[in-house]
């Protein structure tokens, strides 16, 4: 996606650090003291690329911050699912994210409204980039449009709310919108000879077989009515991919989209 902003990248070049100021009184300086090093260690990672200290150091700062700190402890998990995004735990971020999303929607006051803004917008993001590494590692359709239409969903919400006071934002999203559509539309050769997204993580191995285990653990029962033919079809694709690469289409590195 092409300029993908995304808001928690403004928090974390803003000080993320600073939520943890916001804790009631009679919490211990102690508490405040770790809790503030931790998330500050964790922006300074992150700034630097390192996802998996800074999700590490997320985590130390959430398990540090008191469960009535509600609003600080939102934005520190938006934080640390976006650095577990990155550090290749798409999975696990997008649990979380999803879990912060229905939390925000049912309890979010008007100021909280930019939290639910950065959880969908990094909800999105990571649906966009997983159903990408998903195509490239021979997913079927019926495995990777789950996650454009996450995607879809996500972005159309994001537009919507924006078009009421912010038209930069709101053009921002529906442009990803769009992305997305067309990721959707794509055929195999165009995706190969595009740059993956520059927000999609490096490292993330065996997408398409852990969210495969993921759609059986939560789907009917966990069960697959077909899986002779399923298999046949994830072998089919995966054959597909790796003779487009074979032919001379590749990618040219990490760039937009």
């Amino acid at each position: 996606m092409n300029k993908n902003t995304l808001f928690i990248a403004a928090w974390l070049a803003a000080g993320c650090a600073a939520a943890v100021y916001h804790f009631g009184p009679g919490q211990s300086a102690s508490q405040l003291s770790a809790a503030l090093r931790q998330a500050r260690g964790a922006e300074t990672a992150s700034l630097h690329g390192d996802w998996q200290t800074a999700a590490a150091q997320y985590a130390d700062a959430l398990a540090t911050i008191p469960e009535p700190d509600r609003t600080a402890r939102q934005q520190l998990t938006v934080a640390h699912a976006a650095a577990r995004i990155q550090a290749g735990e798409i999975v696990e971020g997008q649990a979380e994210l999803q879990s912060l999303v229905a939390e925000l929607e049912a309890n979010s006051s008007a100021a909280e409204r930019s939290l639910l803004t950065a959880a969908r917008n990094e909800l999105a993001a990571a649906s966009y980039s997983a159903a990408w590494l998903m195509r490239l590692d021979g997913a079927t359709p019926e495995e990777w449009k789950v996650e454009t239409e996450r995607a879809r969903q996500q972005y159309r919400l994001l537009a919507e709310d924006a078009d009421h006071g912010n038209d930069a934002q709101s053009a921002l999203f529906k442009k990803n919108l769009e992305a997305t559509v067309k990721l959707e539309e794509m055929d195999l050769d165009t995706l190969l000879a595009h740059a993956l997204p520059k927000k999609c993580p490096k490292n993330c191995h065996n997408l398409a077989q852990r969210k495969r285990r993921e759609c059986q653990a939560t789907g009917p029962g966990g069960s697959n009515p077909n899986p002779s033919d399923k298999k046949q079809q994830q072998q089919d694709a995966r054959q597909q991919v790796k003779k487009q690469r074979g032919a001379g289409i590749g990618q040219r590195g990490q760039g937009g989209s």
